[in-house]
């Protein structure tokens, strides 16, 4: 009988106070079962906890006592390898370029929040960092991504030939 290989869920670190929100992504991240979350009510409480080493913090910028932008700011600076998503509750131009300047990797508005707009960001880091380990692992797997340039060059390269014929 074979071992059955299981997958290691993604730690998911849930920053926010607004329990309608909490419930939300609540059920977002339950539907699924390779996610585990824990849920924070306040930056203190997730700061003091990084040592559970969470893959992803989803944090409100409008959070009670240290707000959102300095907890990035601590997360980012004790654990850069640790993707935060900020949720913005108004829209305001320059904050985006502020948050991605601080280390956020990415940010959602509060009221557009829709499941597949948080899974699919989330989705996109995850399948990312496995290509990034692909690339920068040793054995097959980085030789399958060299592999993978190689061909994608060769591919580029014929079609530019083809097109100045």
């Amino acid at each position: 009988m074979k071992p059955k290989i299981t997958k290691e869920p993604t730690h998911i670190f849930i920053v926010e106070n607004d329990r309608m929100y909490i419930n939300m992504l609540d059920y977002i991240f339950s539907k699924d079962f390779s996610y585990r979350f824990v849920n924070y009510k306040t930056g203190e409480e997730c700061l003091d906890n990084m040592h559970l080493n969470p893959d992803i913090v989803v944090i409100d910028y409008s959070l009670p006592g240290i707000n959102g932008f300095e907890t990035l700011v601590e997360i980012k600076k004790n654990h850069p390898h640790v993707y935060v998503l900020v949720l913005l509750s108004d829209k305001d131009d320059k904050l985006p370029s502020e948050l991605f300047e601080a280390g956020a990797d990415d940010y959602i508005l509060k009221e557009n929040l829709k499941e597949d707009e948080i899974t699919d960001k989330i989705e996109a880091f995850l399948n990312r960092e496995k290509f990034n380990l692909a690339i920068s692992g040793t054995g097959k797997k980085s030789a399958f991504a060299k592999m993978y340039y190689l061909l994608l060059a060769l591919l580029a390269l014929s079609a530019g030939v083809y097109y100045y014929q």
